[in-house]
């Protein structure tokens, strides 16, 4: 079964521009990496673009590397091809790749494309090693509205209008809003995907347990193995952090919970699993304050609801539901963040208050899910389960707007699209983004 993944569009509009020349997809194990290329380099060859194709596991690949870093060089001009288009996947296993990848695409003009399972290797030494020829753009495992859109229940163009709305806020009165269709199927798919998750083999299972032996596979294949060395503490950690999902998180905790006390031990897991893409982070918003204040809260959020399954439960309670639900943003809004050019960041806000009498930093009670800064532009965001938004409280929300001057608010539930312009609220279908 093909379901069309939105960063095709992406990949291809980069790949076809003249401004621009190779991209780099990071993403973790089994979320779809090779397959998009695959599609994209057909459609490449659809533009004209002669392929060669390389793999990072192939040994005799990595010696031809080894021993000449004008190897694809030398496969290009041996074919002759005046438009040609490199793909390496897994370039991580071989540094030489990218001696080999510049000069082909120095001394011919290739496009490319290199791809891997180590996303820190690919954001950092990837990145450094072709400067200013490649755009990074991540890659997640399936969203819900691809899934939707896939299966007709959900056009595929209300991402679009999401990312258009984060990248350019503007006045609500101006908005002009895409209303997808409500229907009883879509309950479905959310269910089930907030406990398989949306790596594409384990979405296509028959069943929960072929899923889950799929996402099993993937754990213990690429979480695991980002370790030189494991104890025993450490599959205790990951499951704290899936118990604790999308919740705040303090070391008191952990050490109530685990058998470890030592904070060393946990941020190694907790650095790995983030530079390695399985884990995200996000801190209170602070505005100016951050300049002479910090915290030590945080929020942690796995990738995909799948891997919180595996080391959790598979009947997760409402409640379970609604910080899944909350992490799967966290991923969305990861990837939208990722496409647009100016300075972003991404936190959840606690209101907090500067003690007159020793400086000190005090938080109050509410709390609002995320908070969206691109450039100077400010976004709260708020993520709720209900379908009905007249049950949604939206006063916290509101006192952002007016206290940083934000265009809106945005509650992304399970409702349709409406537009309150009196209290500057955009309510939003969680499952278009």
């Amino acid at each position: 079964m093909h379901i069309y993944r939105n960063n095709i569009r992406l990949l291809k509009s980069i790949l076809l521009s003249k401004s621009s020349h190779g991209v780099i997809l990071p993403g973790i194990v089994g979320c779809g990496k090779t397959y998009l290329l695959g599609q994209v380099c057909r459609d490449l060859g659809q533009e004209g673009y002669r392929l060669f194709q390389y793999e990072g596991d192939d040994s005799k690949f990595r010696a031809r590397v080894r021993g000449s870093s004008t190897c694809i060089l030398d496969d290009i001009k041996s074919s002759g091809a005046d438009k040609p288009f490199v793909f390496v996947d897994e370039v991580q296993k071989e540094p030489e790749i990218f001696d080999a990848v510049k000069l082909a695409h120095d001394k011919s003009a290739a496009k490319f494309a290199v791809s891997g399972s180590n996303p820190a290797f690919l954001r950092t030494i990837a990145s450094d090693k072709l400067q200013r020829r490649a755009q990074v753009v991540p890659q997640f495992p399936l969203s819900m509205q691809e899934i939707l859109a896939h299966n007709q229940l959900c056009d595929d163009g209300v991402c679009r209008d999401f990312l258009n709305i984060i990248s350019d806020p503007q006045d609500l009165s101006t908005y002009k809003p895409v209303r997808p269709k409500l229907v009883d199927e879509i309950t479905a798919v959310v269910k089930r995907y907030l406990v398989v998750g949306g790596l594409p083999q384990a979405w296509l299972a028959s069943d929960l347990k072929s899923a889950m032996t799929v996402v099993k596979l993937v754990a213990e294949s690429g979480i695991t193995e980002t370790y030189q060395t494991t104890i025993a503490a450490d599959d205790e950690i990951r499951q704290f952090l899936a118990d604790r999902n999308s919740q705040e998180f303090t070391y008191k905790g952990v050490q109530q919970s685990l058998r470890t006390t030592k904070r060393t031990v946990v941020d190694r897991v907790i650095d790995h699993l983030m530079n390695h893409g399985y884990l995200f982070k996000k801190t209170p918003y602070l505005d100016a304050v951050s300049t002479t204040h910090s915290t030590y809260f945080a929020t942690y959020s796995w990738v995909d609801p799948g891997l919180v399954s595996y080391y959790s439960t598979t009947t997760p309670s409402s409640q379970e539901l609604g910080f899944r639900l909350e992490s799967y943003v966290h991923t969305r809004l990861v990837d939208y963040l990722a496409q647009i050019p100016q300075k972003s960041s991404l936190y959840y806000y606690k209101p907090f208050t500067i003690k007159p009498s020793n400086d000190a930093l005090s938080f109050g009670p509410g709390e609002i899910d995320f908070v969206i800064k691109i450039g100077r532009a400010v976004i709260p965001v708020e993520v709720k389960m209900t379908a009905r938004h007249a049950e949604i409280d939206t006063g916290l929300l509101e006192d952002f707007v007016k206290k940083y001057g934000s265009k809106f608010g945005i509650v992304l539930y399970g409702g349709s699209t409406i537009v309150d312009l009196d209290r500057k609220i955009l309510f939003l279908p969680y499952w278009s983004i």
